[in-house]
């Protein structure tokens, strides 16, 4: 009898620290903090938050900003491919696998590894037969093959 209020404890206590607060003060940024700073690590916060409605919401944004300074570009090419993650998962948004991929392909034309990575995979797994002629979007096709 004596465990039963120590695991009521642990359980209480998870559901108070599953969430992380989101304010710009719970993730040291302030509002005169860059845009991009703002957008994506708010948005990573609901993401981790499991609030996945708002985190897509706010890589949105920051995916049509323009004009962005050269030390913030990273983040946006990193919410393209959070998008794409998002939007092939269905996570916040309905599923949209053709889509998914339209952001995958732009953050893999930045340089963006793990988009890379994660293309890849939704192209091999649920796209294509090997050997056959996948388009990609943008006008860009590739032949799978082993």
């Amino acid at each position: 009898m004596k465990i039963l209020p120590f695991l009521m404890l642990i359980l209480c206590s998870h559901f108070v620290l599953a969430n992380e607060p989101c304010s710009l003060a719970d993730i040291k940024l302030t509002e005169d903090s860059p845009q991009a700073e703002r957008l994506f690590y708010t948005g990573t916060c609901h993401y981790r938050n499991e609030q996945y409605e708002k985190s897509v919401a706010l890589w949105k944004e920051l995916s049509l900003l323009d004009d962005i300074p050269d030390e913030y570009v990273e983040l946006q090419i990193s919410a393209l491919s959070n998008l794409g993650y998002m939007l092939f998962f269905g996570y916040g948004v309905k599923e949209n696998k053709t889509e998914a991929i339209d952001y995958w392909n732009r953050a893999v034309a930045l340089g963006h590894t793990e988009a890379e990575y994660h293309l890849c995979h939704a192209i091999a797994d649920h796209f294509a037969d090997l050997g056959k002629m996948v388009e990609l979007g943008s006008g860009t096709s590739v032949r799978l093959m082993m």
